[in-house]
């Protein structure tokens, strides 16, 4: 199916390795999480702790990077640092990062998108954050004007007028981090109220993505809703359910 964009979920996995092969099959964006070392420096880590990825009881933020920039994890790769990404994007023009702020300040989102712009990739490097830390944006835009952001909802209830206040222009849903969001999502997709809230968002010119496609009955639920960019956690088979769309 044309004109609809995928976007990778990395389920954690934050290897640089993984985000080229999610480009070369196919996706638009991708999801990155960051977190910042106790010197300030931002790495591309979910967890909180480093035990379950690399084997060390120790906390992201407690830690400096020179000691965490030597710990391979599971996959035996290095954990990338910020710059890692950022200079893939300077040699990549099309890639779109979601970059996942698992910050604990509006100030260290502040230092992130000032970080980003400075490589010149501010307009496609998305600073994402939940829909609780709203605030953050402003931050984001204050250190920097065109700043990418987004925010990412469980829940898809008032969306469009979260993203007019914050003046964000991307808003992912993404309902299985939360007990039975699955499930409402089917809900809101079947009452078609989700359809109306996508097609309100379009006419603000605000983009709508949603996740996650494991199959083609999900696949066929999301684009029944008329979004144009969904989230998915294997490009690879997204791509070809698309074709059969």
């Amino acid at each position: 199916m044309k004109n609809v964009k995928i976007y990778a979920l990395n389920n954690g996995n934050n290897a640089v390795s993984f985000f080229k092969k999610a480009f070369d099959e196919g996706a638009a964006a991708v999801q990155c999480d960051i977190r910042r070392t106790l010197d300030g420096q931002f790495i591309a880590f979910r967890d909180r702790n480093l035990s379950r990825m690399c084997g060390r009881d120790w906390v992201v933020s407690g830690t400096s990077w020179s000691h965490i920039k030597n710990l391979p994890v599971r996959s035996g790769e290095p954990i990338p640092h910020l710059d890692d990404l950022l200079k893939f994007m300077v040699l990549h023009p099309g890639a779109v990062f979601f970059f996942r702020a698992l910050l604990n300040t509006a100030q260290d989102v502040a230092d992130l998108a000032h970080q980003i712009s400075r490589a010149g990739v501010q307009t496609r490097g998305v600073i994402t954050v939940s829909s609780s830390r709203l605030s953050f944006i402003s931050a984001a835009r204050k250190s920097v004007h065109d700043i990418g952001t987004a925010f990412c909802s469980s829940f898809p209830g008032g969306i469009v007028e979260k993203a007019k206040r914050t003046g964000t222009k991307r808003v992912c849903i993404l309902p299985g981090r939360f007990p039975g969001g699955k499930t409402v999502l089917r809900m809101l997709s079947a009452m078609g109220s989700l359809a109306d809230q996508v097609a309100e968002a379009a006419a603000e010119g605000i983009e709508i993505s949603i996740g996650t496609v494991n199959g083609l009955n999900t696949l066929r639920r999301i684009l029944d809703t008329g979004v144009k960019s969904l989230w998915t956690s294997d490009v690879e088979l997204s791509a070809k359910l698309l074709k059969q769309r």
